[in-house]
C-alpha cells in the first residue's frame, strides 16, 4: 500500500476511536488505542509474519511441511529478489516495503532485523515470535515521528525530549 493510503486508513482508525480532539493529528491520537489497532503496524507485520511462517516450515520437519511450502533454494533465491532488486508487484514487494518500513534488512532468507532490535534467526522461533519484535520497531518509528512532530510544531525546547 502507498503511504498516502495507509496515512488515510489510520486517520480513520484514529476517528473510530473513542478519544476524538479536535486539531489532534491521528499519529497523537492512535496512541489512546492499542498498537496493535495501527493500520501501519498491521500491513507492516503481515508479509513479515508470512515470510518467517514459510522459513519456519521449510526449516521444520520434513513431514509436517506443507506442499506448496518453498524450499530453503527458494527462500534465498526470494530474499535474493527482495534486497537487490527493485519489485514490481506481489508478495516479495510487500516483505521488501515492510522491511524498509523498519529500517530492517534481510542479509539471508532466514535472518531479519535492524541495527536497534539485533538481527533474529527465524529457523529459532515462532511467527509469533517475531511479531513482537516487529511491533517494538513500530513503536520505535512512531516515537521518532512524534518528536519530528513536536520538533517542527515547536512543542518542545531544545533541551526537552519526550518519553
Amino acid at each position: 500500500m502507498t503511504k498516502k493510503s495507509l496515512v488515510k486508513l489510520r486517520n480513520q482508525a484514529a476517528a473510530a476511536g473513542y478519544v476524538r480532539p479536535m486539531g489532534v493529528p491521528s499519529l497523537l491520537k492512535m496512541l489512546c488505542q492499542s498498537t496493535t489497532n495501527d493500520p501501519l503496524l498491521v500491513a507492516v507485520a503481515a508479509p513479515l509474519t508470512r515470510w518467517a511462517r514459510e522459513v519456519w516450515l521449510a526449516t521444520g520437519p520434513e513431514h509436517l511441511r506443507p506442499k506448496d511450502c518453498l524450499s530453503g533454494h527458494e527462500l534465498h533465491t526470494a530474499a535474493g529478489l527482495i534486497r537487490d532488486t527493485v519489485l514490481p508487484q506481489g508478495p516479495l514487494l510487500a516483505v521488501q516495503s515492510a522491511l524498509k518500513q523498519l529500517n530492517w534488512s534481510l542479509p539471508q532468507a532466514h535472518i531479519m532485523g535492524g541495527s536497534a532490535q539485533g538481527q533474529f534467526d527465524m529457523t529459532r522461533g515462532t511467527p509469533t515470535m517475531l511479531k513482537h519484535y516487529v511491533v517494538l520497531a513500530h513503536q520505535d518509528n512512531v516515537n521518532n515521528e512524534l518528536a519530528k512532530l513536536f520538533a517542527v510544531k515547536g512543542l518542545l525546547s531544545a533541551d526537552q525530549e519526550h518519553d
